[in-house]
């Protein structure tokens, strides 16, 4: 998500063209993108978390090739629950335009989605089955943290209008 966003101002800005109204524009784009990913890689045998029993515990049998070590061991379908939750953020966002929320097309919208990604990421990221990074956090999660505050200060300091 991050290195889209850079890609993106950066085009906008050689376009000279309002980098706010730009982002506005592609949260829900954005977020429906990450969530199709999600499930193309959930359905090609990668992003199985930690072992389990549970009865939504995925496996995968048969030669492959399967993108996670150990398909046939049932665990938690990782990329599956971050594509629900990328869809949760979803949903959020439109209920926030429905009701008339952060109309201005600043880019505050595509910072605020970000922010709530970065949170159930991070919450997700429990599940995975890496190896711990920052003890007792793994890497993604004690890189979620940082992210979240500059999708903060941004959203705190950055343009009003953008329209």
């Amino acid at each position: 998500m991050l290195g889209g966003l850079v890609t993106g101002v950066y085009v906008v800005r050689i376009l000279e063209a309002p980098v706010g109204r730009w982002l506005h524009v592609t949260t829900l784009p954005t977020l429906i993108a990450i969530e199709g990913g999600k499930v193309a890689m959930a359905l090609g045998g990668s992003g199985q978390g930690l072992p389990s029993d549970a009865a939504w515990a995925t496996s995968y049998l048969g030669p492959g090739p399967w993108g996670s070590l150990a398909p046939a061991v049932a665990s938690q379908p990782s990329q599956l629950l971050e594509a629900g939750m990328t869809a949760a953020v979803a949903i959020g966002i439109v209920v926030i335009l429905a009701s008339g929320g952060l109309r201005h097309r600043d880019g505050r919208l595509f910072l605020a989605a970000m922010g709530a990604w970065l949170v159930g990421r991070s919450l997700v990221a429990m599940t995975w089955r890496d190896p711990e990074g920052l003890r007792p956090l793994r890497a993604d999660q004690g890189i979620g943290p940082g992210l979240l505050a500059l999708a903060l200060l941004g959203a705190a300091v950055g343009p009003r209008r953008g329209d």
